[in-house]
């Protein structure tokens, strides 16, 4: 599982802006930087993974298939840990490192359920 996380590109905020305007950057150059700015503030659901946990996070989008559902609307309830183990041996997780990956899984499951949560709660007012 040595994945590693994308190279992030060039963040450009005003401060970028203001010094292509200083350095006479072109009225082209500087509508790319805008518009990708733009594209940089993203939504509300965007997020960033730290390298250190870059691992983690693709293990979690493995075994993504592996929620169990329940209530009238089909809910998320928790991740089944059969299943999810099963992924796990099938990637060469064993050990010391399942250890960790099944660490780091429960965290990820309870913000996810949290996040759910929380839409659910918006959506009913």
């Amino acid at each position: 599982m040595g994945d590693r996380p994308p190279p992030r590109p060039t963040q450009v905020d005003d401060k970028v802006l203001e010094m292509m305007r200083q350095w006479n950057a072109t009225p082209e150059s500087l509508e790319l930087a805008e518009q990708l700015r733009e594209k940089q503030r993203g939504s509300p659901d965007d997020f960033e993974v730290w390298e250190d946990n870059w691992q983690h996070w693709v293990f979690f989008l493995r075994v993504s298939t592996q929620w169990l559902y329940a209530g009238f609307e089909g809910a998320r309830g928790s991740l089944n840990l059969a299943g999810v183990e099963v992924v796990a041996r099938a990637v060469g997780v064993r050990g010391k490192a399942w250890a960790e990956q099944l660490k780091a899984l429960l965290v990820i499951e309870r913000e996810v359920l949290e996040v759910d949560a929380r839409r659910r709660e918006e959506k009913s007012r």
